[in-house]
């Protein structure tokens, strides 16, 4: 009996960091829907452009909100909106570090260089940025734990993708079922995934 006979199968290294990378866009993602931020879509497809594994695409993220980091107080309204995101920003990383068992703090780089970069413009810097950004990691944790299934659903599902890709609307209805709406007849539809070509 030779060959593979009492091995398990292993990952290869590029299987397991698609799947790390797969979690962490997964953790962003279900903070973003948790946290009512909108997004477009999550991918695990490399953008070598931005120098990122994957992303999350954020409209929310306005240019009216990035020029008033620069000219002007932001809004309370702007505040919120840069809160949840600093969270979201710290969701990814923790994530992964959940699968991992420890942090790649390489690859959560990006994360936090736009975390911190929103967090400054809330709080300002020394004291009160670090109480913030350790208020906001603990927030991001509790996130992740609290909804472990919903991200392991989610990463296996873009994992899964042909083109390991999936909208916003795609991670709700796995996290929560297909929204059924109410037709003309009267009948409760519920309307299928759109399908890719």
């Amino acid at each position: 009996m030779g060959g593979n006979y009492g091995r398990k199968n292993r990952q290869s290294a590029k299987e397991r960091k698609l799947k790390e990378v797969a979690y962490h866009e997964a953790g962003h993602a279900v903070a973003a829907v948790v946290y009512g931020q909108s997004f477009r879509y999550l991918t695990i497809r490399p953008d070598k452009e931005e120098g990122t594994l994957g992303h999350v695409t954020y409209p929310g993220l306005s240019k009216g909100l990035r020029e008033s980091l620069e000219f002007r107080k932001p809004t309370d309204k702007q505040r919120m909106d840069m809160e949840r995101h600093v969270i979201t920003s710290f969701a990814g990383g923790q994530a992964q570090a959940r699968l991992r068992g420890r942090h790649d703090h390489v690859g959560a780089r990006g994360d936090y260089e736009s975390a911190a970069t929103f967090a400054v413009r809330i709080v300002g810097s020394g004291k009160p940025l670090d109480t913030f950004l350790t208020y906001a990691v603990a927030c991001a944790e509790h996130c992740v734990k609290n909804n472990w299934k919903h991200i392991c659903k989610v990463a296996a599902a873009v994992l899964a993708h042909p083109r390991h890709r999936l909208s916003q609307r795609e991670v709700k209805e796995l996290m929560y079922g297909p929204k059924a709406t109410l037709s003309k007849t009267g009948k409760w539809t519920i309307p299928p995934l759109p399908r890719d070509s």
